[in-house]
Order: structure tokens, then C-alpha cells, then sequence
């Protein structure tokens, strides 16, 4: 059996949430400047622009990945222009570049979300205004909702755009339960081109029902007098909706019922809410709900959890609100922006909400389920330790990692960057999009996706190539953690947190000399716990995990 190298002691740590156990797992990793996760390696990929912006990551069958995103001046075909084209990279899953395709005309042509589809191909929606290049679809105006189906090899199967006569931007897709799909984003035309939904001002939440192949179903838009946009939007066991973005607007404008928290006046969303809307299958609307306080919320990212309910992630710069009128968060503001959760019903009911950061500016952007019901959050920081965040700051914005439990508890944190910026610049357009990836690899571990433009420093050892290049750190197996319940009548309760493909033995020493195993038990929910009957009776107990 391999030894654990923590011990857990009953007396002095009876506060402790969580204990780790470094380095475990990570053989041929290099060593960590921070956090548990071993850096097994990072790599970064440039085209022939200036500004490459890593968005998505899709998962190939051989265990490789797309990498999608855009890049500033590259142009397919010889098409000139200096607008944004796509740009994907597949590479295996060592993160060797196989090839790499460009696509779009010679104007803007954006994509951000993407998806898998059953032949081993994908699909991407983003936006675009280009009415030539290998993009086919009308143009309706401004800027267009654009879909581009793709197969395995990354050639073009079909693309189309969905708008009216002024800006929309799509912002995500949802795989429906019929084999469709679900656009969502922000629209600022009135009924026309392909929009027959009203327009309610300032820019609205604007969803398109697709079929398989892209034909559009039905659209429907949602918000008030001020800006509302939608981020993420998510199917619920009903076959309806969940879209989760910001709202400005006041309720009793257009068809938002729910009130507005933030200040008044302002730039756009700099005093935003967090805003939600539940839709049945057919987009009508059942209820809307607003969560924040008297500074700026915003949603990035958004899950369903196994009671039927959601998680929703973003940022907050409020601290905790006065009364009901001011808002409804109940966690500290730590700095400029903290990552934000709030835990909702079925109904949209808040069940808590939590706040983690800095001093400095934290933005959650994406949201990972794990199997012991937790969740890693994933984003940006410029803050240097203190409040909740540990990790080092590298340099101006790095990626930064934290883990909760499935009540919102941290248990780590982990930076990762060097001495420039990752992943977030006003200077990159469009700012509001920054994305962080995080998709769990097959060996249990990780793959962290973003854009950097940091030479190698920091735990960043992959080269800068121009201003900005897809960066892609391979990240190895989370390491376990051993947890402590309330110390009960019965005895000590305690569980291990950490990769499900491992077998673990738990043991106890009163002298950290000699050890013994204790019995394991397999709760209701099919987890293995044990509890030390035996805690009570001694003053000082030490605890340890091994592997079998």
C-alpha cells in the first residue's frame, strides 16, 4: 500500500474542512510552485495573427481536442480584411497540433461555444457580419447569429445565421432532447430578417429553437427597457428551459417581472443583476428571478443539480444586502469582483450563495461538476493571497482554480500564469467573452484552456510566439482529501474525497508510531465512509488514507 504523507489530527484540527494530500498521483509531473493539481504539461499554439483567443474545447474520440476559437488577422482563402475568423486546432492527446483550419469571410466572424456531435464532427455558434469567404447564409444586419456544422476532418458540412436588421450576438448552444438545439445570446433588432420576436429595448435576452440540421423552429425574446442579455442557457428534465444572464431593466418594462437591485444610471452592466428565466419546451415563459445586490452581477456559467434545482456562477462586486429591497446576497464582498455562486430551487427559491476572492478582480467563468457532488470553479484573478484565495498571483490576470464541496466549502486553490496576462484584457475584442474551459481527460485528470500572452515564467512554460496564443495546460488527477464530519456520540465520521478510480484504506494511530485499519462502511448514497467509534474516548487521534 502506498502511505499518504498528512495525518489528520482529532485535537487540534477538529476545525479543518479539508485536509490534502499533495503530489499523490502525479509521477512524472513537474513541481508545483502552488495548489495540489500537477502541471504535467503546458503548450501554446499560434496563427498567423497577432490576437489568438481560445474560447472552447471539444472532445475527440481518439482522446484528443479541438481547440476552438478565433484569431484577429487570419484570413482564409487570401481574403483580406482584419476582422476575427475562427480558428480551430486539433491536436492529439499529448497536445500535438494534427491540423488547423481557418473559416469565415472578411469581416468579423465569431465563435464560442461549441459542441460534439454523434458523427465525431462539431458545431459552433458565435456571430458574424461577413457576406463572403466560404460563409454562405444571408445576412440580415449588424451582426448576425452564426452556426457552423462541421465533421471530423473540420470541413464545413453547412452553416447558417439567424437575425434581424440590427446587432445579435450568440453567445451559446444547448443540445435539445430531439437532436436540436437551442441558440441563445443578445438581439437588438427589431422583428425582421429572421427575428419575429419583439424587441423591448437596449438589447434583449434572444433565444432560436433549431432542428438538426439548423432550420429554425421558433424564437423568443425576454427583458425590459435597459440591457439584458443571456450567457448560458441550460434544458431542464421537462424538456424546458433555464437561461441565465444580466439584466439593467426595471420589472413592468417589456415582460421582466422580477426587480432590479443595482444602481441606477451607469455603464452597461456596471450595475447589472444576475437574471434567470424558466421556460417551458416551447419557450413561453413560466417565471423570471434576479439575484444580486447594489453593485454589478453577472452570470457566466450555469448547472443543474441532482435535486432538480441550479448552480449558478458568475461575479459580484456587492457586499452583502441591507434589506430585501437592496438585494438578495447574503455573502462578503472581498474585493473589486469575487467569484460568485448561488445555489437555487426548482423554482428558483435561493437556497445560499457564496463569495470567493481577493482584493482584486476574480471572475468566475465556468463551472465543473465533480463526482463527490463539488465543483471546481474556473477563472481569472488579479488578486494577490488573502480573503479566500492562497494561490500566488503571477502576473496582471491569471487562470485561477477553486474547489468547493458540494455545500459551497472551499477545500483548495490553485493558480496558474505568468508574468503577463491570461485570458482577459479590455484590450481584446469582444472583452465580454472571456472563457475558461476546464474538461476532465480520460485519465482522470484535466485539460485548462485559454489564451495567454505571458513569455514563460510564473508555472507557464510554454513559449509566447506573438500578442496572443492559445495556451493549454494538461493538468493530472485531482489528489485525494481526507474530511472530517462533527465529532457525534457514536464517534468520529470521516470520508475521502478525491479520484474515484482509486481504492483507499483509512487507518488510526494514537502515537503516529503504529496504525490500524478502520471497518468501512457504504452509506445510502453508495458512498464508503468510516467512523471512528473509538474517537470519543482519547484525547488525540491521528488519521490516515492510504491507497490499496
Amino acid at each position: 500500500m502506498k502511505n499518504l504523507s498528512q495525518i489528520w489530527n482529532k485535537q487540534v484540527a477538529a476545525a479543518l474542512a479539508v485536509i490534502a494530500f499533495a503530489g499523490l498521483f502525479a509521477p512524472a509531473a513537474r513541481a508545483q510552485t502552488n495548489g495540489p493539481m500537477a502541471i504535467q504539461w503546458d503548450k501554446s499554439y499560434a496563427a498567423l495573427g497577432k490576437e489568438d483567443i481560445l474560447y472552447d474545447l471539444v472532445p475527440a474520440s481518439d482522446g484528443g481536442l479541438i481547440l476552438v476559437g478565433c484569431g484577429v488577422t487570419y484570413n482564409p482563402g487570401g481574403i483580406s480584411g482584419s476582422g476575427w475568423h475562427p480558428w480551430l486546432v486539433r491536436v492529439d492527446a499529448a497536445g500535438n497540433r494534427l491540423w488547423d483550419k481557418s473559416y469565415g469571410g472578411s469581416q468579423t466572424d465569431v465563435v464560442i461555444r461549441s459542441l460534439p456531435t454523434a458523427d465525431g464532427g462539431s458545431l459552433m455558434a458565435g456571430f458574424s457580419n461577413s457576406t463572403d469567404g466560404d460563409r454562405t447564409p444571408p445576412y440580415y444586419g449588424g451582426l448576425d447569429y452564426w452556426v457552423l456544422r462541421l465533421d471530423a476532418s473540420g470541413q464545413r458540412v453547412w452553416d447558417a445565421s439567424y437575425g434581424g436588421n440590427n446587432t445579435e450576438r450568440g453567445f451559446w448552444i444547448e443540445p435539445t432532447t430531439d437532436g436540436g438545439f437551442l441558440l441563445a445570446g443578445e438581439s437588438f433588432s427589431l422583428p425582421s430578417g429572421s427575428k419575429a420576436a419583439p424587441y423591448y429595448g437596449n438589447g434583449d435576452m434572444w433565444i432560436v429553437r433549431l432542428d438538426a440540421n439548423g432550420n429554425q423552429m421558433w424564437d423568443q425574446s425576454f427583458g425590459g427597457s435597459n440591457a439584458d442579455d443571456v450567457k448560458v442557457a441550460r434544458q431542464a428534465g421537462d424538456g424546458g428551459f433555464l437561461l441565465a444572464g444580466s439584466s439593467m431593466s426595471l420589472p413592468g418594462t417589456g415582460n421582466k417581472t422580477s426587480p432590479y437591485f443595482g444602481p441606477s444610471g451607469g455603464a452597461l452592466y456596471q450595475g447589472s443583476d444576475m437574471w434567470v428565466v424558466r421556460l417551458d419546451a416551447y419557450g413561453n415563459k413560466l417565471w423570471d428571478r434576479s439575484y444580486g445586490g447594489t453593485g454589478r452581477e453577472r452570470v457566466w456559467d450555469c448547472q443543474t443539480t441532482a435535486d432538480g434545482g441550479f448552480v449558478l456562477a458568475g461575479f459580484s462586486s456587492s457586499g452583502p444586502a441591507p434589506t430585501p429591497a437592496a438585494g438578495n446576497k447574503t455573502s462578503r464582498c472581498y474585493g473589486g469582483n469575487d467569484y460568485w455562486l448561488v445555489w437555487i430551487d426548482a423554482d428558483g427559491n435561493v437556497l445560499r450563495d457564496r463569495s470567493y476572492g481577493g482584493m482584486g478582480d476574480d471572475r468566475c467563468l465556468s463551472l465543473l461538476p465533480m463526482p463527490d457532488g463539488g465543483w471546481i470553479l474556473c477563472g481569472q484573478s488579479t488578486s494577490w493571497p488573502g480573503g479566500t484565495k492562497t494561490s500566488p498571483l503571477f502576473g496582471g490576470y491569471d487562470y485561477w482554480l477553486v474547489r468547493i464541496d458540494a455545500e459551497g466549502n472551499q477545500m483548495w486553490d490553485q493558480s496558474f500564469g505568468g508574468s503577463n496576462t491570461e485570458g482577459y484584457d479590455l484590450a481584446v475584442y469582444p472583452p465580454d467573452m472571456s472563457v475558461t474551459p476546464l474538461k476532465p481527460t480520460a485519465d482522470g485528470g484535466f485539460m485548462l484552456a485559454g489564451y495567454s500572452k505571458s513569455p514563460p515564467s510564473g508555472n507557464k512554460t510554454a513559449p509566447l510566439d506573438l500578442g496572443w496564443d492559445y495556451w493549454l495546460v494538461k493538468l493530472g488527477p485531482e489528489p485525494p482529501f481526507l474530511r472530517a464530519g462533527p465529532l457525534q456520540p457514536d464517534g468520529l465520521p470521516l470520508t475521502i474525497i478525491g479520484p474515484t478510480n482509486r481504492v483507499f484504506a483509512l487507518q488510526f494511530s494514537t502515537d503516529l508510531a503504529d496504525w490500524t485499519d478502520l471497518a468501512s462502511i457504504t452509506n445510502l448514497a453508495g458512498e464508503v465512509e468510516w467512523k471512528d467509534q473509538d474517537a470519543t474516548a482519547q484525547p488525540v487521534r491521528f488519521y490516515r488514507a492510504v491507497t490499496k
